[in-house]
């Protein structure tokens, strides 16, 4: 007898399997429910020692795409055999099975047959929500309801909040205090005094630079996304801080100073840096040659779908555009639907640009509106990226990618995440941030959480050159 999910060869029913077969029979069975696309080529592969152009990495990149197991710089021992509650672990990610599964039993190609063909569309799988003591923490709901009744002590509430908060174990759901949630509103408007460094908090205790902006003091001291910042003057980033707490020591009129103290490939470095007045300009374009189009995006904030129009009117129009360069190095994200509206320069009319996947079980999809057929960008195209490019800039790069497969991206792989962050702002100017969704592109519904975009052309800019070899690359292209 053989197994109803086959390989490469023949396997009998009693054979024990490999991790290798058994991965190929379980994305067999699973696009036999799911949809596979082409977007699952495009995966980069964290694993260690899995060579590329194989067929076990081809479906290693399935097994990514359908989120059946994670994307982590280990070594996978395919040849090793694999037992009933290991396989029954990874299924179970995915799926809802009944299956009696031993933990000293090797998998053979029957009991993978019973198991698979169990298999049924998953339900929705949920990161990160909020729990049920959101609801049920009734000191903190009595803390705030005194607080609605006219007690003018609000930091206990704000405190106990943030311990609720803390809970969720999501790095990106953030309160803000009135204070905290002013200058994450002039943030986002690209407007404030600081450093200008774009920051998240990945773990309690360790605050990450995901992106300089250019030609800010963070920039022009050297700091680099991946640095991690572990003291700020003299206070130290402990377990017990929160982002808003640390970012406000940060932040401080123009002309202060603040030194940085950075954990940086396991060595301490120092900054001294002084604070300037940060006006973040969405859009800047040029043209080189007057036939190569540039524009660099900095962050997909408010109104940048405006200046996205003005350039392409006002400086490209004006040339006859052969080339296109989009540069979104250190673009942190922004808006889902400032990079949607831009993407309809893209995306044929009606086509969806990215697919909103809730946490409430709820789907939706943002469509290309009508900007004209004649301003339909489709040729020669390419897009600066690095590692501190993340969120609506992958978004914009990968869905570009997607519907243009000519198009050409340069640089480094980008940051890796998906989440969808809302924001509710409250009466006393205090601001919830918290994760609703996750996205998929528009096209082939891929994902790129914790894996990122990969490039075409793999190439870094060197710090020691006065040269933009990225940039020199898309150039030369």
């Amino acid at each position: 007898m053989i197994s109803v999910f086959s390989m490469s060869s023949f396997v009998s029913a009693d054979s024990s399997l490999n991790r290798e077969q058994f991965f190929t029979s379980y994305v067999q069975a699973t696009d036999k429910i799911l949809t596979p696309s082409e977007g699952y080529k495009h995966m980069y592969l964290k694993y260690k020692w899995l060579q590329q152009d194989t067929p076990i990495y081809q479906t290693m990149q399935k097994v990514v795409y359908y989120e059946l197991f994670l994307n982590v710089r280990i070594a996978l021992p395919l040849n090793k055999t694999i037992t009933e509650d290991q396989a029954c672990a990874i299924i179970k990610r995915k799926f809802s099975i009944n299956a009696w599964c031993e933990k000293w039993k090797w998998v053979t190609a029957q009991w993978l047959n019973d198991v698979l063909s169990q298999l049924q569309a998953p339900q929705a799988i949920v990161d990160i929500k909020l729990t049920d003591e959101w609801y049920l923490d009734q000191s903190s709901l009595h803390q705030i309801s005194d607080a609605l009744n006219g007690s003018n002590n609000l930091s206990g509430v704000y405190s106990s909040l943030q311990n609720i908060l803390d809970n969720t174990k999501d790095p990106y759901t953030v309160f803000f205090p009135p204070t905290e949630a002013q200058a994450f509103d002039e943030e986002l408007k690209g407007e404030f005094q600081g450093i200008g460094a774009y920051v998240d908090m990945v773990r309690p205790w360790e605050l990450i630079i995901t992106s300089p902006i250019l030609w800010s003091p963070a920039a022009k001291a050297g700091l680099k996304a991946g640095d991690r910042i572990i003291k700020v003057d003299t206070h130290r980033v402990t377990s017990g801080a929160d982002t808003s707490t640390v970012v406000g020591r940060i932040k401080w009129p123009a002309g202060t100073q603040v030194k940085l103290t950075i954990l940086r490939n396991k060595k301490i470095l120092n900054f001294t840096l002084t604070r300037e007045a940060i006006v973040v300009k969405n859009i800047s374009a040029k043209t080189y040659s007057g036939t190569t189009c540039y524009m660099s995006i900095g962050l997909f904030g408010y109104g940048v779908y405006n200046e996205f129009v003005d350039a392409m009117t006002n400086v490209f129009g004006k040339n006859k555009c052969r080339k296109y360069i989009f540069d979104v190095r250190n673009n942190p994200g922004g808006s889902l639907e400032e990079v949607s509206n831009i993407l309809a320069y893209f995306v044929p009319t009606g086509e969806a640009t990215v697919i909103v996947d809730s946490s409430k079980f709820w789907e939706e999809r943002l469509f290309a509106a009508d900007v004209g057929t004649s301003t339909l960008i489709k040729k020669n195209i390419s897009i600066l990226m690095n590692q501190s490019s993340a969120s609506a800039s992958e978004i914009f790069a990968w869905t570009i990618k997607d519907y243009i497969p000519t198009a050409t991206l340069i640089g480094e792989t980008s940051y890796g995440k998906w989440s969808v962050q809302e924001l509710v702002q409250y009466p006393d100017g205090s601001m919830l941030k918290y994760t609703v969704a996750k996205w998929y592109t528009g096209k082939s519904k891929s994902t790129i959480d914790h894996i990122g975009v990969r490039p075409d052309i793999t190439i870094s800019d060197d710090p020691k050159t006065v040269v933009d070899e990225q940039l020199a690359k898309a150039l030369s292209k």
